[in-house]
């Protein structure tokens, strides 16, 4: 286990000795600032995304923060991130906004002047056909679209971080990042309205300008007559000019001065109907940015759910743009994402052109868990395997470079921009643009949006009739997707393609073929995909395998992959001496009634009682007396400690016990529990039972380690084969962050499929020592999200990983001959 720590050592001693140079891993913390981080945090913070190959960081005022917004010890923080990130050949980036929707200043743009409050107009439709209009303000909520509101929004965040921070500008800090403008607005109303659409200043005298009619009246014969609806064509075309216009051309304008990039994203782009409603026109508005980007914190992967709409969106506005994209990722987890998952979703982003990796999200500790407690993802050293982001680092790598390589792309698909504004009215989404994009993909069709008049010199040119595909060449028009796409390599034989081993079509893959002849296929799904062939019309097929969430690259390479002649298992009554990096803990769960029972089969000679201490401190007994949790806690990991507090070790004795809260507030929040029980133990149906010092194979929770966060190591004596061609070694470890060693020799570190380590000539016929090492991720910490005695809510935005997971060595290793 020496050799593998000293990698980490070496790892992080040369990443931050290397002088300043442009960044080039496009991995990018969106780093939520909580409580009041001093200087050294900030240090500290930087060194230890610099030493794992992370050498971008993204400062985010988010729930949590003790500073005050835009204050100067807010903004002395910032000067300290871009000192140390100068320091350490790093990039900065801002963000424009406390939480989100961008826009407001914390809300103090539409406090200031009611005259920049959200509005939209309400109609009434009268029993005598007369029509009542409103306009209606929504209190809190910034228009978005008036100039004078975005130019006080400027002022106040872009220009106050010019004042302080202006010699980092364009050199340290790279750019500026805004987030969901035009966020849907509640008003209330005393009845409800015929219609209710978005106002902005001088509305009606552009709508007149553009169309020579009265805005009220064309409105009100649509409400008499719904088939009259050209008006929403015209006014949300106007609507996204206007968007653009006051919104994102001042802030690039205010980035291009000073070499900054302006970057971001939208909302709702995966729906033509909430675009239309809060963009406009989206693809006109995010071409606004220079660095155009999107939303993807819910981690759709499964064909059926990908946001195929958005990442099309997105593509269109980077290929005009020219200078990449970026896209915000993993925010909603769940917290025990694999690292197979987070690769698969960069490739499924760089497959369509994006080469800036927000992670989202990164927050100095957990206190935003009190206002946030509906999900949690912590992409910080909170996790155990925060050593993996090198081996993502570098992936990403590899996946922004093919992201800025021009693609083989014969197929256009036109926007239905005004279909879809006159559909948006009704609340009504365009019907087969999404399933059109599904499909082409679904086809291995590559394609690229445009908009309605947009000039296009591709052979093919799709653009929607009502739910029908017309081809803009021919004339010929389609009735399915389906149909669509075989007339398609009817006229563009594809180059490349990917089918099964016996001759099969394959959709659930992503393929793009780029000029320069290679070729990218990713996996969509979470099954194997197994064996599977390139084939090329002009070349041999290339057999290869493509695990699940894989990637295959091909690049002109000739080999194929051999099977292997045979696999042996290690025995399975190998027994491993098993070492954990920290102490176990048992999250406590109390009822509604504030008590929880603790069982103790077997005693404890060191427990300790870990007591949250943040936002008020919790005060417990256990078994009646008061628990003293006066020391600084070190059970946990970085992120939660500083909340926490803990006892002086004791000795548990065996029986049932009694925890109750006393004061602090009830253990109603899931990601921010009042209590764990911490020591060398381990949990079998909720016990507290004698920590297994050997195990053979099998998930960790079948050995009572299910509730443990951190780094297991695995240790036995193997023989291992003689063998004249190669020997690999293949773990199943559930996917965690696995890293083997061999009499010794640092073998190397894996995280996603294939789970494999090459043996060395020397080391085959030998008797010799096999280390295992995987890296949990910080979920287990939380407990069994589904107790039905617990007080937590149970309603989150995508619900916790499952309490049992099969991680750990979950079966016995095996010995893969070739």
């Amino acid at each position: 286990m020496k050799s593998i720590a000293l990698l980490f050592v070496l790892a992080a001693t040369c990443t931050m000795t290397a002088t300043a140079a442009e960044p080039r891993c496009p991995l990018i913390p969106m780093g939520a600032i909580t409580g009041k981080p001093d200087e050294q945090t900030v240090k500290e913070t930087l060194e230890a995304y610099k030493a794992v190959g992370v050498d971008q960081y993204l400062i985010y005022a988010r729930s949590g923060l003790e500073y005050e917004y835009l204050g100067e010890e807010w903004l002395q923080m910032c000067q300290w991130f871009c000192q140390h990130a100068q320091r350490l050949g790093m990039s900065i980036w801002l963000y424009d906004e406390y939480n989100w929707p961008s826009g407001s200043c914390k809300g103090r743009v539409p406090e200031e002047n009611a005259d920049f409050e959200s509005r939209q107009y309400a109609v009434y439709k009268h029993a005598d056909g007369t029509f009542h209009w409103n306009v209606v303000h929504s209190p809190g909520w910034v228009d978005n679209y008036s100039f004078p509101a975005m130019e006080r929004f400027i002022e106040l965040t872009h220009k106050r971080y010019e004042q302080h921070l202006g010699p980092y500008l364009g050199s340290t800090v790279a750019g500026i990042f805004t987030d969901e403008p035009s966020h849907p607005t509640p008003v209330k109303l005393d009845r409800k309205p015929d219609l209710l659409f978005r106002c902005f200043d001088g509305a009606e005298a552009e709508y007149k300008a553009a169309t020579g009619r009265e805005l009220r009246a064309d409105v009100q014969a649509y409400l008499a007559d719904k088939t009259k609806d050209e008006v929403w064509a015209v006014y949300y075309g106007l609507l996204g000019e206007r968007f653009r216009k006051a919104y994102f051309d001042p802030i690039r304008a205010w980035c291009d001065r000073l070499g900054l990039l302006s970057t971001g994203h939208m909302i709702a782009e995966n729906s033509t109907s909430d675009s239309a409603l809060y963009n406009g026109k989206p693809l006109h508005v995010l071409k606004g940015l220079t660095l155009p980007g999107m939303d993807e914190i819910g981690t759709r992967y499964d064909p059926a759910n990908i946001e195929w709409l958005t990442l099309a969106v997105a593509q269109h506005a980077i290929g005009r743009r020219g200078r990449g994209g970026l896209v915000e990722l993993f925010a909603l987890g769940p917290s025990d994402m694999r690292h197979a998952t987070h690769r698969q979703m960069i490739w499924l982003c760089a497959l369509h052109k994006i080469d800036h990796y927000v992670l989202a999200v990164a927050p100095i500790d957990a206190r935003g868990n009190v206002e946030k407690s509906a999900y949690f993802n912590p992409l910080t050293r909170m996790q155990p395997w925060f050593p993996a982001f090198r081996l993502l680092s570098d992936e990403s790598q590899v996946a922004a470079r093919d992201a800025s390589k021009p693609v083989r792309c014969e197929i256009a698909i036109r926007y239905p921009q005004r279909e879809a504004a006159r559909l948006a009215a009704k609340r009504q989404s365009q019907p087969a643009l999404l399933a059109t994009l599904r499909h082409f993909s679904a086809a291995q069709l590559t394609y690229d949006l445009y908009e309605e008049d947009e000039p296009c010199d591709k052979p093919l040119v799709f653009a929607f009739e009502g739910p029908a595909l017309r081809e803009e060449r021919s004339g010929n028009t389609f009735s399915s997707p389906d149909e669509a796409a075989a007339f398609a390599k009817t006229v563009c034989p594809p180059a490349v393609w990917v089918e099964t081993a016996d001759g099969k079509p394959v959709e659930d893959v992503l393929l793009r073929h780029y000029r320069d002849g290679s070729v990218v296929v990713l996996g969509l799904t979470a099954r194997d995909h197994g064996r599977l062939r390139l084939m090329r019309r002009d070349g041999e097929p290339v057999a290869f395998e493509l695990p699940a969430r894989g990637v295959f690259r091909f690049e002109g390479q000739a080999a194929i992959p051999e099977s292997p002649v045979a696999i042996r298992s290690i025995p399975a009554d190998t027994a491993f001496e098993i070492a954990l990096s920290a102490c176990n803990t048992h999250r406590v769960a109390f009822g509604t009634n504030n008590t929880a029972q603790i069982v103790v089969d077997q005693p404890v000679a060191a427990a300790r009682i870990v007591v949250r201490n943040h936002p008020a401190p919790s005060k417990l007994t256990l078994d009646g007396k008061p628990v003293r949790a006066d020391q600084p806690c070190n059970s946990l990991r970085p992120g939660l400690n500083g909340l926490y507090r803990q006892t002086e070790p004791f000795r548990l004795e065996v029986g049932q016990h009694v925890l109750a809260i006393e004061a602090g507030g009830s253990d109603t929040n899931y990601f921010l529990p009042v209590a764990w029980v911490a020591g060398d133990f381990a949990i079998d149906s909720g016990a507290i039972k004698a920590l297994p010092r050997a195990v053979g194979a099998g998930a960790l929770w079948t050995h009572g380690l299910a509730d443990f966060a951190g780094q297991v190591t695995y240790t036995a004596q193997v023989d291992v084969p003689s063998h004249a061609g190669d020997v690999k070694l293949r773990i199943n470890t559930g996917g965690l962050y696995t890293a083997v060693s061999l009499d010794g020799q640092a073998m190397g570190e894996r995280a996603w499929a294939p789970f494999e380590w090459t043996i060395p000539a020397d080391l085959r016929g030998t008797r010799a020592e096999l280390k295992i090492s995987v890296w949990t991720s910080v979920a287990p910490l939380f407990g069994d999200w589904k107790n039905p005695a617990a007080a937590w809510k149970k309603e989150f935005w995508v619900p916790p990983p499952e309490p049992r997971p099969d991680i750990g060595l979950v079966s016995a290793p095996e010995w893969v001959l070739f």
